[in-house]
């Protein structure tokens, strides 16, 4: 039978309750009562937690597949069959959608699995855990955040926390607004960006909020991988703002470029191996809708890290080039070709003259 939240008495789950069941007699019937057996010989599963039921929702909101959540629920799904979970099982969950959801579902599933399944055994930390959370075997210097302080002297991290303890759970402003304060908190101690920091921090994110999912802050699946994430895109992002502006000093720029990560190519800088945040989204839109050249030229400029990493990764194939980059073969390609020159070598103007002075040189 299911066992519904009144049955305990107040009590949160199963592990709660020692020996025999307490029972509230007015509210079950003589059949109930006949029919209850101790939890270590029942063979119904047990029903998800509102933790496991928020971290569930909250990875289908990020897949923006939020409409799976009560097919999810309805199968028992937590975390770790998440983490299980194969092709053929992922027919029978879907048995209801149309093909492409599976295809979209199993796609996410897998690249969330590939991120998670290595590190599915470590226990998530608290804010106030030691630096054993960072990266092992890493060579940097062990590093310490204050995220509580962060958080406490600031009035919009008072209303995060504020938010998280009506909700349970943070929205993208609240997400936005944290990450914003990390950074600001780095740049005002003058504190350079590395992915082992990166990983540490977000740690204390997950620590601190339970809902939130780790790979909205930080993500690298493996050494060669590019990191990923709000905290690292964005940092990167300020950072070259900043510099664009004149504002960020000399000194900050040699400190951070003595920290620039080693998967990175060594012909290019920090910020050209940064896949930008909602850089996705912002592809689709190149893919998918009919756009006017300006607004071709502005995500063209918005997504370059994300679009060098994919030519990197295939080796810059002229076929792949053409097949998933057909906007180069435009009349004004040129331009989108410039652009990425830029982003790969910041301090020439362009690919033309800069061609011309090498060749007559």
């Amino acid at each position: 039978m299911n066992f519904n939240d009144g049955l305990f008495g107040g009590r949160n789950s199963l592990s709660e309750l020692s020996g025999q069941f307490i029972l509230d007699d007015n509210s079950l019937s003589n059949d109930d009562l006949i029919e209850l057996q101790p939890a270590s010989t029942s063979n119904n599963p047990t029903p998800l937690s509102e933790d496991e039921k928020n971290s569930i929702r909250n990875l289908l909101d990020g897949w923006n597949m939020a409409y799976l959540f009560q097919t999810c629920l309805d199968a028992y799904m937590d975390e770790d069959a998440f983490r299980y979970i194969n092709s053929r099982q992922i027919e029978k969950l879907l048995q209801n959608y149309p093909l492409g959801v599976h295809i979209k579902f199993e796609h996410c599933i897998k690249q969330w699995q590939n991120t998670n399944t290595s590190n599915s055994n470590l226990p998530t930390p608290s804010f106030t855990s030691p630096t054993s959370s960072l990266l092992a075997g890493s060579s940097e210097p062990l590093l310490e955040f204050a995220l509580d302080e962060v958080l406490k002297r600031s009035t919009h991290g008072s209303m995060i926390i504020s938010y998280y303890e009506t909700n349970k759970n943070l929205n993208e402003t609240c997400r936005n607004l944290l990450v914003d304060l990390i950074i600001a908190s780095l740049l005002e101690k003058k504190r350079p960006m590395s992915t082992t920091l990166a990983n540490h921090i977000s740690d204390l994110i997950v620590g601190t909020f339970s809902t939130e999912i780790k790979e909205i802050y930080f993500e690298r699946s493996g050494l060669r991988k590019c990191p990923k994430g709000k905290l690292y895109a964005k940092y990167f992002n300020k950072l070259r703002s900043l510099k664009n502006h004149g504002l960020m000093s000399s000194q900050m720029s040699k400190v951070q470029k003595n920290n620039e990560p080693p998967s990175r190519n060594s012909r290019n800088t920090n910020v050209e191996t940064i896949i930008e945040e909602d850089a996705e989204i912002l592809i689709a839109r190149l893919k998918h809708e009919e756009l006017t050249w300006p607004d071709i030229e502005m995500i063209w400029a918005k997504t370059s890290g994300y679009r060098l990493n994919h030519l990197k990764s295939t080796n810059f194939s002229p076929s792949e080039i053409h097949k998933t980059w057909p906007q180069y073969m435009q009349p004004l390609g040129y331009k989108l070709i410039d652009i990425d020159f830029k982003r790969l070598y910041e301090k020439y103007s362009d690919l033309l003259s800069t061609y011309e002075k090498s060749y007559f040189k």
